[in-house]
């Protein structure tokens, strides 16, 4: 879920994951009924990551990850409209974006204002 710049923070004590974040997370695994995986390693796009890695990626200047409330999924179960369509359903991430090249999709937990923003990438 972190990554290496997130991982030293991580074994030094500081956790950069916000817990109701990765309790969303887990409230949508329940409801795809199998495992999510948080896109890490060669992948460029996972869990947390710093601004200097968001800014290396090309990831927004308002990126979630670096706050510690975003993931990049992939979940080999299900199709991405399915996980799409369960991460509306659950009305716990404000931000769903589905990535169809790349393979995975976007769940991030900014507040619901006026709807869930939803795109594609």
């Amino acid at each position: 879920v972190l990554s290496p710049a997130g991982l030293v923070q991580y074994e030094k004590g500081n956790l950069l994951l916000q817990e109701f974040a990765l309790d969303n997370l887990e409230k949508l695994r329940h409801v795809l009924g199998t495992f999510v995986m948080v896109n890490s390693g060669q992948h460029k796009h996972r869990g947390y990551r710093t601004v200097g890695e968001n800014s290396r990626v090309g990831g927004s200047d308002l990126s979630r990850h670096y706050q510690g409330i975003a993931f990049d999924i992939t979940v080999d179960e299900h199709t991405l409209d399915q996980v799409v369509d369960a991460a509306v359903t659950t009305k716990l991430f404000g931000g769903v974006g589905k990535y169809p090249r790349k393979g995975f999709v976007h769940v991030d937990c900014r507040p619901i204002v006026n709807g869930i923003t939803l795109w594609t990438g």
